[in-house]
């Protein structure tokens, strides 16, 4: 990717970006704050990424295949200093001359060789830029560049109430009086009475296409957008029609044309005209961003970004999170494409809060045309036969990051000069999908808002996420909540959490591949954790991961040696706590010893079980080969994640660990797993047993575990079977399972009588590395049963197998999956 002349013009260039730097640094530390006072001196700390880490994987992929100029967007990288008054004071003069010095810098001393800087922004430390490809790699060395993406397209969210989310329940007095919502799509007609008047009900605050002062400044020609704006705020002159949040301000920010399409710019240049106006004192008080948009990243399933998208995207992931320390809660449609593994872009961004669609009531039959993002090669659009209320919509985009369901269905809205119902096309008269259910959730923040105005969008997104009613998508499991506007203003009412304490991570080093699991004493009261990784200790650029335990599986494989830093919060309903202390651990690209094989050994456990059971487990290895093996053995455990432990093992030789969690790792209690890591093939068999009583010396001989490797899993591809089965007195079914991947999935476990009658199904979630137990799974009386297990989600490998335990003698028996 790079040439001669462009080696020796990166040499010449390299003076001018070192004086460059240090002269916005200089002026930093000399220039005066608001007031007379100075400012510190801020530098940029050595960044030892290489080019490619800095690059989004799309963009490289582009260069790859292009010999033009790339149209991307840049993020600078922010000193520590400017980054923290991002938080505390985003509208600072420092930070913003910051901003526009950096781009002046970098609009300098790369036009030469052909940078052209298209749009800046004057609140978010990015620039939208036209990069030759020549020069992508040399760009992405410059020591103020944090990160290079493209410039991504986006385009409306159509598919072709109030009531069913308790809006009633909180009205009066919450009506959204005094808050602002930002429609951030085709703009506004105001001229329609419920919109209007403009400069009071509505304020035409940004157009990406038009001028101020021009009078279709913000004014929409496409209908979306006014769509939307109705179904957030209208006044409520048509009560069919009246808006979740009806006295609340409609603020119009243009980014998508009269076709209903944008880009990524485009968005950035909305976020930043919302992030000036709140840095102006925000006058219309704006606490929610709405954005019925979406788009993706190539075609069918693949296009579909990795969940959360932050890695791919730190542009809009620091925007996202930019208005959300500005008190605006960036509410997001999930997208329309009928995908199950992820919602679209940039609902995918961590910091969204994304929403997918569920059916307001009853309907007979409700079809979409189109070829939807996900379809299988041939299929076009999607049908759901009589959906009923709460019915996941066929063509809304779901996965783990989508956050909450929001109704869909007949809605009326606004449209210009009227409502939909008006339409003579009866096709335009009903408003579906996601970009219908999104503008009912901005609703919802304002009111919000407006019952508890000192609240900030952080504590306000997760009292909308964490109340309502549970919905199960059918397609994938994903469980969510339809948000239920009298819960999450009760949600807003709660103590303040305790920031998570005993944060440590089980090695203090790893190498590339590893499993670090970093994790901590849980929090009273918390329904999720959220983990932030950074690579520096002020965690100027993290990536964040939202969990429901008390840990946290972590796995690199960067080129570079450095050191992870990880912290906490737990998030409760009605907001998150403090971060907690900081723990790090040492990286190295090379790992001193190259393990090739990996077992695992499910049902380890020394604690009481059902009375008079007091459960231990003995683990043995054998290598029968003739060379030395070098081992690592790794206990994950419900409660416990110890240090592994390293040793060799000679050929021809085996060893025994009597109670393995005592006399192994020091464990006084837990059950879990055991991992073992070898550079030979090995034989590896846990028996575990039971005590009739604490401290009895009388046991039962137990049960036998044979490690198994990743390759046997079950996936979705395959089907698990457990055979002879029961649960007649005095036997029990207890079921296990292990997730050896980086994937967390629910597991279908459906029992069947003998002679294949359903006797009823569970669902269990198996998070990422770790061992989950049913116990008493199958339903009591039955003498002879089976069971068909499923994997629901794509990507994850499940390993398990069943106990039946007779309850006389505590005796186990252990019945593998058979995986078809």
């Amino acid at each position: 990717m790079t040439n001669a002349h462009t080696t020796v013009w990166t040499e010449r260039r390299a003076t001018r970006i070192a004086a460059g730097a240090l002269a916005i640094i200089a002026a930093l530390g000399m220039g005066g704050a608001a007031g007379g006072s100075s400012t510190p001196a801020t530098q940029l700390a050595a960044d030892p990424r290489p080019w490619t880490a800095k690059v989004a994987p799309d963009v490289v992929a582009l260069a790859a295949s292009s010999a033009g100029d790339l149209d991307v967007l840049i993020k600078f990288r922010e000193p520590s200093e400017v980054r923290a008054l991002s938080v505390a004071a985003q509208a600072a003069p420092v930070r913003l001359r910051w901003i526009a010095d950096t781009a002046d810098a970098i609009e300098r001393d790369w036009s030469a060789g052909g940078v052209r800087l298209l749009d800046r922004y004057s609140h978010v430390a990015s620039a939208h830029v036209s990069v030759p490809v020549a020069l992508l790699a040399t760009l992405a060395e410059d020591p103020r560049v944090d990160a290079i993406v493209l410039n991504r397209k986006v385009r409306k969210l159509d598919a072709t109430g109030s009531a069913y989310m308790h809006v009633n329940a909180i009205q009066p007095p919450d009506t959204g009086s005094g808050v602002g919502i930002a429609i951030m799509d085709t703009g506004v007609d105001w001229t329609n009475p419920e919109l209007s008047p403009l400069g009071t009900k509505t304020i035409a605050l940004f157009d990406a296409f038009h001028t101020a002062g021009d009078p279709a400044y913000a004014n929409d020609n496409e209908g979306h957008g006014t769509k939307v704006a109705g179904i957030a705020a209208a006044s409520g002159l048509n009560a069919s029609a009246i808006g979740t949040a009806p006295a609340s301000t409609i603020v119009s920010v243009k980014i998508l044309d009269s076709t209903g399409n944008g880009t990524e710019n485009g968005i950035i240049s909305g976020i930043n005209a919302v992030l000036s106006s709140v840095g102006a004192g925000n006058p219309y008080n704006i606490r929610a961003a709405n954005l019925s948009l979406g788009g993706y990243s190539g075609s069918g399933s693949a296009g579909v970004l990795d969940q959360p998208c932050d890695a791919q995207d730190s542009v809009m992931a620091g925007a996202f999170q930019q208005l959300t320390d500005a008190g605006v809660v960036p509410v997001v449609a999930s997208g329309n494409g009928a995908c199950t593994v992820g919602v679209s872009w940039p609902a995918c961004i961590s910091a969204s809060l994304a929403v997918g669609s569920v059916y307001d009531k009853a309907y007979d039959h409700s079809s979409y045309g189109g070829s939807l993002q996900c379809n299988a090669p041939g299929v076009s659009g999607c049908t759901d036969t009589l959906p009923t209320a709460g019915t996941v919509a066929c063509y809304t985009d779901s996965g783990d990051k989508l956050d909450v369901w929001a109704p869909t269905g007949s809605i009326t809205t606004t449209k210009g000069g009227g409502y939909t119902t008006d339409d003579p096309d009866p096709n335009k008269r009903l408003f579906f999908g996601t970009s219908a259910s999104t503008p009912y959730v901005s609703g919802l923040v304002a009111l919000l808002a407006q019952a508890s105005p000192s609240t900030s969008a952080a504590t306000i997104r997760l009292a909308i996420r964490n109340t309502g009613t549970a919905i199960i998508d059918p397609r994938n499991g994903v469980t969510r909540n339809l948000v239920q506007a009298d819960q999450a203003v009760a949600g807003l009412s709660c103590p303040p959490s305790a920031a998570p304490a005993n944060l440590g991570a089980n090695t203090p080093a790893a190498c590339s591949g590893d499993q670090v699991v970093v994790s901590w004493s849980p929090v009273s009261g918390a329904i999720s954790y959220t983990v932030q990784v950074a690579t520096d200790s002020i965690f100027s650029n993290p990536t964040s991961s939202t969990v429901t335990t008390a840990a946290y599986n972590f796995s690199s494989t960067q080129a570079t040696a450095g050191t992870f830093y990880f912290r906490v919060q737990a998030n409760v309903i009605c907001g998150a706590s403090p971060w907690s202390d900081t723990v790090q651990v040492n990286y190295s690209p090379q790992c001193q010893t190259s393990y090739t094989h990996t077992y695992y050994l499910s049902g380890i456990a020394h604690l009481p079980g059902v009375p008079p059971a007091v459960w231990n487990s003995d683990v043995s290895i054998l290598n029968a080969g003739t060379a030395s093996a070098s081992l690592r053995v790794t206990f994950y455990g419900v409660n416990s994640f110890p240090p592994a432990v390293t040793q060799a093992l000679g050929g021809g030789q085996q060893v025994t660990w009597t109670d393995v969690l005592g006399s192994l790792f020091g464990l006084s209690q837990d059950k879990g797993m055991i991992v073992v890591d070898s550079t030979a093939p090995l034989q590896t068999l846990s028996r575990t047993y039971s005590k009739l009583g604490s401290g009895s010396a009388a046991t039962t001989y137990g049960q036998s575990y044979v490690g198994i490797e990743a390759g046997q899993a079950l996936t979705t591809a395959t089907t698990g079977w457990f055979p002879s089965l029961r649960s007649d007195a005095p036997f029990r079914t207890n079921l296990e399972f292990v997730n050896t991947s980086a994937v967390q999935s629910d597991v279908r476990v459906s029992f069947f009588t003998a002679g294949g009658s359903r006797l009823g199904s569970t669902i269990v979630t198996v998070p990422p590395l770790r061992w989950v137990q049913i116990v008493r799974a199958l339903p009591s009386g039955q003498a002879s049963a089976f069971a068909k297990v499923q994997v629901l989600a794509g990507g994850a490998q499940i390993l398990g197998s069943a106990s039946v335990v007779d309850g006389n003698s505590t005796d186990p028996t252990t019945i593998p999956m058979w995986v078809q």
